[in-house]
């Protein structure tokens, strides 16, 4: 469980350590009465694709991953070759590559992309902290670096931006749109000062920042890792953000005005912060008091929008059963998926196997493809899908 965090440290900002306020627990509590109504909505998980893998071609649960509608097909990131790799779905097959280092980017590791149309696709490099957008030859039509404003400080934690299956970037006109999170507690951190929207202007110097953590967040600790990452999902210019330890979604529109929506379920639970001082935390063995409180706790993840149905699904975390603390680091929370219409009712949930990776997923009129994450075959990428019927 903890290797899945880690992956992130390398290039998260992070917020500090120092304690100056005894005011450190919070618990955000759903009393089980939501907005909800009936729903007559079933569920078929079933094997889908085995998509064949050369030599360099790796699909993991980290792999980047787009599916594009009008011509039914995969796009992955490989690593490895720096190129983008396009699978046909009808037959399974691989048809093209995008060599990335066409575009003179050999010593810039492309780390996430947007595929728009063969003349606009957009590439971040996290090492590099540029934005690229380049066409199917490999030109660079724009290369723009992310820059945070002069006035940051180390008490106003701009995030960088982080891109994966689970938070995405997109256009918006003239700039692009991204999410960042920071890492670590720090009480002179409130949740005001920690904002996660990032806005990189085409024309400008410096990127802006907009739409700050819920009040829950605010001077409790959090743990720093596990319940600071956040999810998104965009649809037509609005940025839905999903907060582990918040029970509300959080609409952002395009010009950052935010609401809050039902996002839970109904049953009465609370997610509690860490009872400890952050002082205190940050000491020997620290990790395991933050892998504990995960464990033990509920907590949110994924938000996805089915279009086909206008469907909202949110992924709730379980925490392990009293007999699986021991070994939390093997173990994984079982995820349930909320559903909820498009005025946040919420409808009915599903309990997802452990094997469907929620970091690899792509969506499609027929419902959501999961990577199995417990495939041994390294020369396939075997997809299983949630057929979902609404009658």
């Amino acid at each position: 469980m903890r290797n899945y965090i880690l992956l992130f440290f390398s290039s998260i900002v992070f917020a500090g350590c120092q304690q100056n306020s005894n005011n450190y627990f919070a618990t955000s509590c759903n009393n089980g009465t939501i907005p909800s109504r009936h729903a007559n909505i079933s569920f078929d998980l079933k094997p889908a694709y085995n998509l064949p893998l050369d030599d360099s071609t790796v699909v993991d649960p980290f792999t980047p991953i787009q599916y594009v509608a009008t011509s039914n097909s995969l796009i992955v990131l490989d690593h490895v070759f720096q190129r983008l790799v396009f699978f046909d779905l009808n037959n399974q097959k691989r048809y093209q590559c995008i060599n990335i280092k066409d575009a003179n980017l050999k010593n810039i590791k492309a780390s996430a992309f947007k595929y728009n149309s063969p003349d606009s696709i957009l590439l971040y490099s996290r090492n590099k902290q540029t934005f690229y957008v380049i066409n199917h030859t490999g030109k660079i039509y724009i290369e723009k670096n992310f820059i945070k404003p002069a006035s940051h400080t180390s008490y106003a934690t701009n995030p960088n931006p982080f891109v994966a299956t689970f938070s995405g970037m997109y256009f918006n006109k003239n700039e692009i749109i991204s999410t960042g999170f920071t890492m670590g507690e720090n009480t002179q951190v409130l949740a005001g000062n920690r904002l996660v929207k990032i806005s990189t202007g085409l024309a400008n110097d410096e990127s802006s920042f907009a739409v700050k953590y819920p009040q829950i967040y605010d001077a409790a600790n959090w743990g720093g890792s596990y319940y600071r990452v956040f999810y998104t999902t965009n649809y037509n210019d609005t940025l839905l953000i999903s907060f582990p330890a918040e029970h509300r979604l959080v609409m952002v529109d395009k010009n950052n005005n935010v609401t809050y929506h039902n996002g839970t379920y109904p049953k009465s639970f609370c997610i509690n912060s860490m009872n400890i001082p952050i002082d205190s935390m940050y000491k020997k063995g620290f990790e395991d008091l933050i892998d504990d409180h995960y464990a033990a706790n509920f907590s949110y993840r994924n938000i996805i929008y089915l279009p086909k149905y206008k469907l909202y699904v949110r992924v709730l975390e379980l925490p392990l059963k009293k007999s699986q603390l021991h070994k939390k680091l093997e173990a994984e929370k079982q995820p349930l998926l909320l559903f909820f219409d498009n005025k946040f009712n919420y409808l009915t949930n599903y309990q997802l196997p452990l094997n469907c990776s929620l970091n690899n997923y792509f969506i499609t009129d027929k419902g959501i493809y999961f990577l199995n994450k417990l495939n041994k075959n390294e020369n396939l990428a075997q997809y299983s899908l949630l057929q979902i019927t609404v009658n």
